[in-house]
């Protein structure tokens, strides 16, 4: 081989050994950002899992739902036979009150005549108990639905939570492979 030839392989191999070197940096500064990048996408996963494990803990299942609101519901089933009881016995003795005020007062004035306006007052009386007994029956529901609703409410808002992100091991070690 001739010296221009060595020459010229001479900087052959150094413009390849520069080629290299470059393409060994640039796949080491690749494989940094890679790293990072993983690090950073570990680290959001993680905090992902830790909401997700708070929202759990405040959850309710269905089943217990289902189970408070039957028991409720059956409560107020309950209060309302009783209250209806109650309205029926109340509404029967205040009409018999009322025959028996309007008997006595026929019998105090001797009058025979005015029935209709004596049933027609029977008649108000009835309603007025009625309409009286309606607003306290309004009234007890809305205690019921009052109580029951702020029972089972928290009045402090729940402590709000922190996560921590994990070491880049612990983290790798809980990623998923696809």
């Amino acid at each position: 081989m001739a010296p221009d030839d060595l020459g010229r392989l001479a900087e052959k191999l150094a413009g390849l050994d520069r080629v290299v070197s470059e393409w060994r940096r640039s796949d080491e500064q690749a494989r940094i950002l890679f790293a990072e990048d993983l690090r950073g996408k570990l680290e959001k996963v993680n905090e992902f899992r830790g909401a997700l494990a708070d929202a759990q803990q405040n959850m309710i299942p269905r089943a217990e739902v289902k189970l408070l609101m039957d028991a409720v519901e059956l409560r107020i089933d309950n209060l309302t036979e009783t209250m209806s009881a109650r309205l029926e016995t109340v509404a029967t003795t205040v009409a018999q009150l009322g025959q028996t005020l309007i008997a006595l007062r026929s019998q105090l004035t001797g009058q025979t005549e005015g029935a209709d306006d004596q049933i027609a007052d029977v008649v108000r009386s009835r309603n007025l108990v009625f309409a009286v007994l309606g607003a306290v029956l309004v009234v007890i529901a809305l205690g019921v639905t009052l109580y029951f609703g702020f029972r089972n409410h928290p009045t402090t808002p729940p402590a709000t939570t922190t996560t921590t992100t994990t070491t880049t091991a612990t983290a790798q070690a809980r990623t998923v492979t696809p």
